[in-house]
């Protein structure tokens, strides 16, 4: 419950902060970032948020970097600009957004099949199009929940990079066909978003 808590009160943190600054408004970036560092010193000091990173790209201003707080609830570590952080699942919100943004441009067909972007060598993926893994009915696999393997594999092997290459190797490749025909049934699965 207190990690629920603590990532809604982040999102509504940060939509607040997006919504409601306008940049165009201040003549320098020195008064902006006293500004911004303050919102967000209060919001460590008066929430439970352990910290918060905030970057704020591009305008007359430029890019301004801020940080506030501790990495996590149980450390000491201060948040630095450069903190790395894991959001899992939110990537897909903003994946789906932008794949939306090409379609909407014409770049992109969501509703041609996935082979007609990726080089994909399985006669499985021949029915699959973008809109079956952007709705999570394509019929692929969870690389994450089908199989114990791949965490056995990285508790073994905690350095070894598992990028998104390797994740989606793996994922389509959990069984020789698809679990259902594209397009007929809902299936949460990450494999998808890879």
């Amino acid at each position: 419950m207190k990690i629920n808590k603590l990532l809604i009160l982040s999102l509504v943190f940060l939509l607040v902060i997006s919504f409601t600054i306008n940049l165009d408004a201040f003549s320098n970036k020195k008064e902006i970032k006293i500004m911004i560092q303050k919102i967000i010193d209060k919001k460590v000091e008066n929430t439970e948020l352990p910290g918060v990173a905030v970057h704020i790209r591009g305008g007359k201003l430029g890019d301004i970097a801020l940080t506030s707080g501790k990495i996590s609830l149980d450390s000491e570590k201060e948040i630095r600009k450069d903190t790395q952080f894991r959001i899992g699942s939110m990537t897909k919100s903003f994946t789906a957004a932008a794949i939306l943004k090409l379609y909407e441009n014409g770049e992109l067909d969501i509703d041609k099949e996935i082979i007609n972007y990726i080089d994909l060598k399985y006669d499985k993926f021949k029915k699959i199009t973008v809109r079956d893994l952007l709705y999570m009915t394509s019929g692929l696999g969870d690389y994450l929940r089908d199989t114990d393997h791949l965490i056995m594999e990285v508790l073994e092997n905690p350095k070894k990079n598992y990028n998104s290459k390797y994740l989606a190797i793996y994922g389509t490749n959990l069984s020789e066909n698809l679990k259902f025909k594209p397009g007929s049934k809902f299936n949460y699965s990450n494999t998808n978003y890879i």
